[in-house]
C-alpha cells in the first residue's frame, strides 16, 4: 500500500518510530495536502506558565505562514481574549492568521473546528491541528480525520492518547520541528501543499 510506505519513509527521514495503523482505525490518509495549520493558542503558540511566546513560536508561524493558511481554535476566558489579540499583533504575527476562534466553553471547541471549516471552505482532511492537550485538539482532529500534530510539553506532556483521543499522527517537543515535518509531507504528496 503506497501509504505505508510512504509514512516509512517519513518515519526514517525523521528518525522515529513507525506505526502501521489498520485502515478501520485509521481511516484517513495521513499525507492528505495541508493547506491550513490550525493552531491552539494556551500552552501551544504561548507559555502561559512564563507569560510569554514560545520561543520558537513567532519564526515557525512566520515560516508557515509563507506556505500555508493559518488560523487559531482555541479556548480563553473571553475577558483575556483581547490581550491575546494585542500579543498577536504586537509580536507581528496577528496578520498571518486568517481567522482566530476564541471559546470559552472547552466543550464546544469541536463545534468551532467544525463552524471554522465550513467558513474557509476546507475539509478536514486538508488541515493540520497542532494542539498541546490531546483531549481537545487531537481527539477532535483524529475523530475528524485531520493530520494531528500533538505539541507534548508542560502541563498536559503525561496525558496519555487512549481510544477516545486516538493517537496523533506526530508528537512534537518543539514547535521548531512542524515546519521538517510539514515539509516532508509535502515532499511525499510532490510539492503539493499550501
Amino acid at each position: 500500500m503506497a501509504i505505508v510506505a510512504l509514512g516509512k519513509q517519513l518515519a526514517t527521514a525523521l528518525q522515529v518510530p513507525f506505526v502501521e495503523f489498520p485502515l478501520a482505525q485509521r481511516p484517513k490518509e495521513i499525507f492528505a495536502v495541508a493547506k491550513m495549520i490550525i493552531f491552539d493558542y494556551g500552552r501551544t503558540l504561548y507559555d502561559r506558565e512564563t507569560d510569554d511566546f514560545f520561543p520558537d513560536a513567532i519564526p515557525v508561524v512566520r515560516t508557515l505562514a509563507e506556505k500555508y493558511r493559518l488560523s487559531i481554535v482555541s479556548v480563553s476566558p473571553a475577558d483575556e481574549e483581547e490581550t491575546r489579540i494585542k500579543a498577536l499583533r504586537e509580536q507581528g504575527i496577528l496578520d498571518h492568521f486568517e481567522e482566530i476562534v476564541f471559546t470559552e466553553n472547552g466543550d464546544a471547541k469541536s463545534k468551532e473546528y467544525e463552524a471554522l471549516l465550513r467558513k474557509v471552505d476546507l475539509k478536514a482532511n486538508e488541515v493540520v491541528v497542532v494542539d498541546d492537550y490531546i483531549i481537545r485538539g487531537i481527539a477532535w482532529g483524529n475523530a475528524a480525520g485531520a493530520i494531528t500534530v500533538w505539541f507534548q510539553n508542560g502541563k498536559f506532556a503525561d496525558l496519555v492518547p487512549n481510544d477516545e483521543t486516538g493517537d496523533p499522527d506526530f508528537t512534537i517537543h518543539s514547535l521548531s520541528e512542524l515546519p521538517k515535518i510539514l515539509d516532508q509531507a509535502c515532499h511525499f504528496q510532490r510539492g503539493q501543499c499550501g
